[in-house]
């Protein structure tokens, strides 16, 4: 599969969706979730996170994401990494990082 990544936004570039996502560390372990068979690239290992809703910043919804996924609440814990902005060849999209 080809694709691009950015740090910044590139002229041009189509956003399509926003997600966000956490590097969850526990114990001096990293968290990582297996993608569900029947979503894109199923059966993946990554951090835990989501598409954002509707109105809902970035932070938002990675701590709800972290809630929904894992049941923990990092509301007053968590830290942000940065955006990559990801071109496949199906779909363009803002990956927020965050840490914990």
């Amino acid at each position: 599969m080809e694709y691009s990544v950015y740090y910044t936004k590139p002229d041009g570039f189509e956003l399509q969706v926003e997600a966000s996502g956490c590097y969850f560390w526990c114990n001096d372990r990293l968290l990582l979730l297996r993608r569900h068979h029947d979503k894109p690239q199923g059966g993946t290992w990554g951090v835990p996170g989501g598409k954002l809703e509707p109105k809902e910043t970035p932070k938002e919804a990675v701590i709800r994401e972290i809630q929904e996924e894992v049941g923990v609440d990092i509301s007053h814990d968590v830290s942000y990494i940065t955006t990559l902005y990801v071109a496949l060849p199906h779909v363009s999209f803002a990956f927020h990082m965050y840490y914990k």
